[in-house]
């Protein structure tokens, strides 16, 4: 952290320097298979991991260990999408996401669908839910003053697209 004062105003200012490197690793693979003409599916799975090291100098508050559990360290999703008879799209998606340990977030998977239907070339209409497998689940947390937990809820969503 730097510290000084600003020349115009006067005051005290600082600047926040964690003196942190380190290195990540991942993978990340993904696949699509067209199972028919009006059927594909998609697959995806990712893996990250950090290893994070503060300089000695380092006047962060935060430590390492601190950042390295705010990211998934593994994450994955299938897809479907499926074409109907009368212009009708069925979508579904599940996701899962690993645990953030500092967070105390759990893993959670969320299973989404929508419904859609273009009756011409230029209007779009969509119906769906997210979250159908749970209630609420958390996703991230932040702090100010404390731990603050964002809680996902299920949702219900309608959408109407016109194009011109």
């Amino acid at each position: 952290m730097e510290t000084g004062t600003d020349p115009i105003s006067g005051l005290s200012s600082f600047t926040p320097d964690n003196k942190m490197d380190g290195e990540t690793f991942g993978l990340e693979i993904s696949t699509e298979w067209n199972v028919t003409d009006s059927w594909k599916l998609t697959a995806g799975y990712t893996y990250l991991q950090m290893q994070l090291h503060l300089d000695n100098a380092s006047t962060s508050f935060v430590k390492d260990v601190t950042i390295e559990d705010e990211s998934p360290q593994n994450q994955g999703s299938l897809r479907s999408y499926l074409d109907l008879p009368y212009n009708l799209e069925f979508d579904t998606s599940l996701n899962y996401v690993d645990h953030l340990g500092t967070s105390d977030i759990s893993s959670y998977l969320r299973l989404d669908a929508r419904l859609g239907w273009q009756p011409t070339e230029s209007i779009d209409v969509s119906f769906g839910i997210r979250n159908l497998l749970d209630d609420d689940h958390a996703e991230f947390s932040g702090r100010s003053g404390g731990l603050i937990k964002t809680e996902i809820e299920r949702s219900i969503f309608a959408k109407i697209t016109w194009r011109f």
